[in-house]
């Protein structure tokens, strides 16, 4: 008996001792300090994802349905959303050729340059209403050129498809939080990371989306004066002065310059842009894995510990009493 007592006395002793070796080393369960104390944050495809196939689901009829079925080219499944959502992608991509930025970059989406009329968008020179306008009126002359759709019904949903991604509220409701991004926004912000966020999106729609309770989880993570936003900037990424936008906040507000800055985008031009204003560039990788990745090179970085304090602390328990 006076035994099993003096085992018990000796286990809260030593878990005593480990909790004050955990409280005063706290600081060696991250790795060593990084010169890195903000991160600029793209949103699109980083933070949030509208789905590829979400539009052409909503945007299909029945008789569309039923037509594209019996046409050789589909097999009617979540393939033909996919097709067609890409097929309307590159007919808004190819619309009127980009010009460059200042610095010689330009927009890219999946390494295929941005049509002008979706930088016009971006910047907020037009809206919604008038590129569906000028867009149904290239559908036409593609309809006249008799070898860009393979049938009535394909026109058809692309069409419609055109006049949903260019709704503001159309826009928001289908544009979702990648949900394992929470957990690495809040590690960021608990270990002190200053965070801005730099987004090419429309003023308006950007409007509704910050509305919307589907991101709102999102943007609690910032403050609303440093969400820089391009459609009320008058300019994207990759130009030199969308990024000035974001430093000079970070110099004036907390005396953080370009060097200790980290722009996390899923565009190369996006990072290649802003290495050439000083900011260091991370790739937001593609993939399912791509936020365990993202993880993994924050930690490499120093930006975050290898593990939580709490799961370390977890770890060192449960080893204890194995």
């Amino acid at each position: 008996m006076k035994k099993n007592i003096g085992l018990g006395y000796i286990k809260i002793l030593l878990t005593f001792f480990l909790l004050l070796i955990l409280e005063a080393n706290c600081a060696l369960l991250q790795e060593p300090e990084s010169k890195i104390k903000a991160i600029i944050w793209d949103l699109g495809h980083v933070l949030v994802e509208t789905s590829k196939v979400s539009f052409a689901a909503e945007a299909i009829g029945v008789s569309d349905a039923i037509q594209l079925s019996a046409t050789s080219l589909f097999n009617f499944d979540v393939t033909v959303l996919t097709k067609l959502q890409e097929k309307t992608l590159n007919l808004i991509l190819n619309y009127k050729k980009q010009t460059q930025t200042e610095n010689g970059l330009v927009l890219k989406h999946e390494n295929i340059e941005l049509g002008e009329i979706m930088c016009q968008w971006l910047k907020g020179e037009i809206q919604g209403d008038e590129v569906i306008s000028a867009l149904q009126e290239y559908i036409k002359i593609c309809e006249l050129r008799g070898d860009v759709f393979s049938c009535e019904s394909e026109q058809n949903v692309i069409s419609n498809i055109i006049n949903l991604m260019f709704n503001s509220r159309s826009l928001a409701y289908h544009t979702k939080p990648i949900e394992k991004i929470i957990p690495i926004l809040k590690s960021c912000k608990d270990n002190g990371l200053k965070m801005v966020m730099l987004t090419n999106w429309n003023d308006r729609a950007f409007n509704e989306l910050y509305k919307s309770e589907h991101t709102r989880e999102i943007f609690n993570f910032f403050r609303k004066d440093e969400i820089f936003v391009s459609g009320f900037l008058g300019v994207i990424k990759p130009s030199t002065l969308a990024y000035k936008h974001a430093t000079d906040l970070l110099f004036i507000r907390y005396g953080i310059k370009p060097e200790e800055c980290l722009m996390i985008d899923d565009q190369p031009e996006n990072i290649e842009g802003a290495k050439l204003c000083g900011i260091q560039g991370l790739l937001f990788e593609k993939g399912k894995d791509r936020c365990q990745i993202l993880r993994s090179n924050l930690i490499r970085l120093g930006l975050l510990p290898t593990m939580e304090p709490e799961m370390q602390a977890k770890s060192w328990f449960s080893s204890m009493w194995s």
